[in-house]
């Protein structure tokens, strides 16, 4: 079984200790640190997470050989599993040890890049972002969406995954967690450019071992 690591001074689930430290447009340096410091311990806990009602759905909402964006792809799991079912898939991640872990896995280049770099034109049908915009700053979501909104096609579908709450904070490993409610999310998702918006709720246990309740969150590009 593998077991996340948690450092020792890590008295860091606070959301005061979420201010601390620079982050930089979509990203911030402290989580990235933490992940290319994991990223093989990560790559094998995150295959346990299958399979995945979500994905199944996105997959049956596609067009048969569609593209889909999966942004956050950590160690490529979900990209394998859009793979296996016929889309091209175009996996997108900035920490540079987990690009690693999914191009071993993938066989594909996966593009190192942060949200906020994304720049393309509305050619994809699909974008799934599992549990990795909770990593944004707050302040950088508004743009970061806009963006997943252009490069998604007229009736291109989005999936958010997030922890459900109201606190910014860092977890025992470091990482910066923004939690959203739903309200609060539905109008970021409506202001980007989105509708037929819905959200199922789940709960799970992190990779540092906390319980959390989320927000699973599908979408619809307008226009």
């Amino acid at each position: 079984m593998v077991t996340a690591p948690v450092p020792d001074n890590s008295a860091m689930d606070d959301t005061a200790n979420a201010s601390e430290g620079p982050t930089v447009g979509s990203v911030d340096p402290t989580t990235l640190i933490v992940y290319d410091g994991c990223s093989s311990d990560y790559a094998a806990w995150t295959r346990q997470d299958r399979p995945n009602k979500f994905r199944k759905r996105m997959i049956r909402r596609l067009p048969k050989g569609g593209s889909v964006l999966d942004l956050g792809c950590g160690a490529g799991w979900d990209s394998a599993a859009f793979l296996a079912s016929g889309l091209q898939v175009i996996p997108v991640d900035a920490s540079a040890g987990l690009a690693r872990e999914a191009e071993r896995l993938l066989g594909i280049p996966v593009r190192r890049l942060p949200f906020d770099q994304l720049d393309e034109p509305a050619v994809h049908d699909g974008a799934w972002a599992s549990f990795s915009l909770q990593h944004v700053p707050r302040d950088a979501l508004p743009d970061v969406l806009s963006r997943i909104a252009r490069a998604l096609k007229a009736g291109g579908w989005l999936y958010v995954g997030v922890q459900e709450g109201e606190q910014t904070r860092r977890d025992r490993l470091g990482r910066l967690y923004c939690h959203y409610r739903r309200v609060d999310l539905e109008a970021r998702l409506s202001e980007a450019g989105f509708g037929d918006i819905s959200c199922e709720t789940s709960s799970g246990i992190g990779y540092d071992g906390s319980r959390n309740q989320h927000l699973n969150m599908e979408a619809r590009k307008l226009g």
